[in-house]
């Protein structure tokens, strides 16, 4: 039918029709992740511990790994670089995936800068930060697990300043660590496997935990290892709903390396019960705050999730 044929009288205050020249631009088709869904779960798996082994090329600097022995400001500049390097890992294998194979932008791992982001690393911290002071305290007075002796502690702080146990506190929580696991895990994966929101949060946890067999977190044996998982799987948990909650990597990331730091608080505090039960505790304690707060998310907010992936875009 032409389109362009003249109006007949009664038509003067209806607007014409389209032409092929005035009509809109249909939209672009969608894009499609390269990988099935299974295979974007895996891959994050199977690249977090060479991202992690990332800085042992400096190792291959003359004197590199002397200097990371040492005493003083230069070790903690040189540790900064090694946990720099492991950091751009991660950084550009999640970039490279959420690029290459889902096509999407780089802001979409979340990692967006502002107050959101400030309030949402704080929040997580906080969180990590109560549920140790709870979990120690409580396993400390109850007698549960294993504890290491003042004289231990004092010898590992032989001649270390506060400032310094402060520093590599810090560093060893989120630049090596923290961030980067989190831009992998709780920032690839959530949004490449958005459509299911609540599942992608467990998935996630789960292909994060796994890899943590090869921790040294303490365990003496096979089923300790195993009994070790609750702990990373836990916060994997809470970090994942907290990250959907407040629309920011950072407040996994504030979950996650708070839980490390944390970890360094409690012990200058002369909290520093250990071993199978307290692992067991906090991943209870992470798993159940994760709980609540997927349960307060409303339900507009998994349907924007669901759409647009877990940082909005």
């Amino acid at each position: 039918m032409d389109t362009r044929t003249e109006p007949t009288p009664c038509s003067d205050s209806t607007p014409p029709l389209p032409t092929s020249s005035t009509r809109s631009p249909s939209p672009p088709s969608p894009t499609h992740p390269r990988l099935p869904a299974w295979a974007r779960a895996a891959v994050p798996g199977v690249l977090f511990l060479p991202a992690a082994s990332a800085g042992l090329v400096l190792m291959l600097v003359p004197g590199f790994a002397d200097i990371m022995e040492g005493r003083g400001l230069t070790p903690i500049l040189a540790f900064t670089v090694y946990a720099a390097v492991v950091l751009a890992a991660y950084v550009l294998i999640s970039w490279a995936l959420v690029r290459w194979v889902d096509r999407r932008p780089f802001r979409s791992l979340g990692l967006r800068p502002g107050r959101r982001a400030l309030f949402a690393l704080l929040a997580g911290y906080g969180i990590a930060q109560v549920i140790a002071l709870l979990v120690q305290g409580s396993a400390q007075a109850l007698g549960i697990g294993r504890s290491v002796l003042p004289e231990e502690l004092a010898a590992q702080m032989a001649g270390v300043s506060l400032l310094t146990v402060i520093a590599v506190s810090l560093v060893r929580s989120f630049l090596l660590q923290g961030i980067g696991e989190e831009v992998l895990f709780r920032g690839y994966l959530l949004q490449t496997l958005r459509r299911r929101p609540v599942l992608a949060v467990l998935i996630a946890a789960v292909v994060f935990t796994i890899p943590h067999l090869a921790s040294s977190g303490g365990q003496q044996d096979a089923v300790e290892r195993l009994l070790y998982l609750a702990l990373p799987f836990g916060f994997a948990i809470s970090a994942g709903f907290l990250a959907i909650a407040l629309r920011s990597l950072w407040a996994a990331v504030g979950i996650h390396g708070g839980f490390h730091l944390a970890m360094a608080v409690t012990m200058l505090l002369g909290l520093t019960a250990d071993g199978p039960a307290v692992w067991l505790m906090f991943g209870l304690a992470h798993t159940a705050v994760g709980v609540v707060i997927a349960v307060l998310i409303p339900r507009r907010r998994w349907d924007e999730v669901r759409e647009h992936g877990p940082y909005g875009s």
